[in-house]
């Protein structure tokens, strides 16, 4: 009884809500067909938000669209929007944010997409109904929220335990994905066997060729003019093979290189050659850069936002700069509970074991130095690198790899559960 007043009194309010936002906003966002035709718990879907996510996706699938799959369209499209709604009012409740820096980080990303499709930003606000950047950048402000929740709200329901990844690795898929797989393209430059002088002319030419390639010269393209290989047709493409399917000298050569690498040419008794490791697979060995590292978390919430907590790290990084010491700050200020009492102590990093943002702050602070504060999807920190040193991780690397993987294989799967749960826990009234 109490609950179902409770909702009366709800329904009332954001009816009224809405006659207030109706009579109150200009006639472009509300035109006579906008109505509130979804109650979502304290929210409502506007028949506006509807149509303009509806007419963007026929727009894109114009030769697939019927009347039939308009309907169908229509109602799957209300149920993202009933979905989107929900996961934002969880994101308020938790006190989320999303950073401006965040945003142009995404558009910027979202520039260059465009420009590598040969489409302009306008263009691309046009076929989505944006009526400028500002209302883009609201967009991608709620997809971030979204995508924030989603991680947080579905990861912690993901256990992957070390039977499942020694179970994933003695697996024949498993087997098959740790394999390493090069993709390479070669260039070989033949020695005259009859000719004393054949190796410096052919050393020398094969330094000239390099030199070529570091200029920017196209691999596949001097291959075809200059390789005597029997792959020289085809740009020196030896497409994917195992290590067990290339000479041991190549392996050799491409093992721990970056995709993309240019080797420097080396010798055989067929001649000299010159690899490009055009990408790869698969595990091998790697040799890894770690970091000791401590950290102090400030988090955000409905009482401290994000300058707030911005400038209490600052005032903290001062005090450590002046000699007060980061394991005690860390004890007393940390809100990480796992690592506070051992002065925010996070132990030798390993590669995937912090989140991105933490990464690339950790690369970037010299040894022995303080960050600046920077933000994270937990909140904000300052770091301190104790020391640094070169390891072995290759099994440890194969089974973090590994366990991502079954990660993100049950991601999608746990998603669409976790979607289901919310959408029938919640108070949802269709109006249409």
């Amino acid at each position: 009884m109490i609950k179902t007043l409770f909702r009366s009194i709800s329904v009332v309010k954001i009816i009224l809500m809405s006659v207030v936002l109706l009579t109150s906003f200009n006639s472009r966002a509300f035109t006579l067909l906008d109505r509130s035709i979804a109650i979502v718990d304290e929210d409502v879907v506007l028949a506006s938000e509807l149509e303009s996510k509806v007419r963007v996706i026929e727009n894109r699938m114009v030769d697939e669209v019927n009347n039939n799959s308009v309907v169908s369209l229509q109602e799957r499209v209300l149920n993202h929007l009933i979905l989107e709604k929900l996961q934002l009012q969880m994101a308020k409740r938790a006190g989320m944010t999303i950073s401006e820096a965040e945003i142009t980080k995404a558009i910027d990303r979202l520039q260059q997409d465009l420009e590598e499709k040969q489409q302009s930003m306008e263009a691309y606000l046009q076929e989505n109904e944006f009526a400028d950047l500002a209302e883009l950048r609201e967009e991608i402000h709620r997809e971030l929220l979204i995508a924030q929740v989603q991680q947080y709200q579905v990861n912690r329901r993901i256990r992957i335990s070390e039977q499942d990844v020694e179970n994933f690795l003695d697996s024949k898929d498993g087997q098959e994905w740790r394999s390493p797989q090069y993709r390479l393209r070669h260039i070989l430059i033949a020695v005259d066997s009859n000719n004393q002088d054949s190796m410096q002319i052919v050393e020398a030419r094969a330094e000239a060729i390099y030199q070529r390639l570091l200029a920017g010269a196209h691999f596949g393209q001097m291959a075809v003019d200059m390789s005597n290989g029997n792959n020289a047709a085809n740009g020196g493409d030896l497409g994917w093979r195992k290590n067990s399917n290339l000479p041991n000298l190549f392996v050799q050569h491409v093992q721990g290189q970056e995709i993309g690498t240019i080797i420097k040419p080396f010798r055989s008794g067929a001649g000299v050659h010159i690899l490009q490791l055009a990408d790869r697979q698969g595990i091998d060995r790697a040799m890894v850069q770690q970091s000791k590292v401590r950290h102090i978390l400030i988090k955000t919430s409905a009482i401290i936002n994000d300058d707030d907590a911005r400038k209490k790290l600052d005032e903290l990084r001062v005090r450590i700069l002046s000699g007060e010491n980061f394991d005690s700050l860390a004890k007393q200020y940390s809100e990480d509970i796992t690592t506070a009492l051992s002065g925010g102590d996070l132990g030798w990093s390993t590669p995937g074991k912090f989140v991105p943002a933490f990464e690339e702050v950790m690369h970037q602070t010299l040894k022995a130095n303080v960050s600046h504060p920077f933000r994270s999807q937990f909140g904000w920190h300052i770091l301190h690198i104790e020391d640094r040193r070169e390891q072995d991780m290759t099994d440890t690397l194969t089974r973090n790899q590994a366990s991502r993987l079954l990660r993100q294989l049950r991601f999608e799967d746990e998603l669409r559960i976790w979607l289901q749960e919310i959408r029938d826990n919640a108070y949802v009234e269709i109006l249409i």
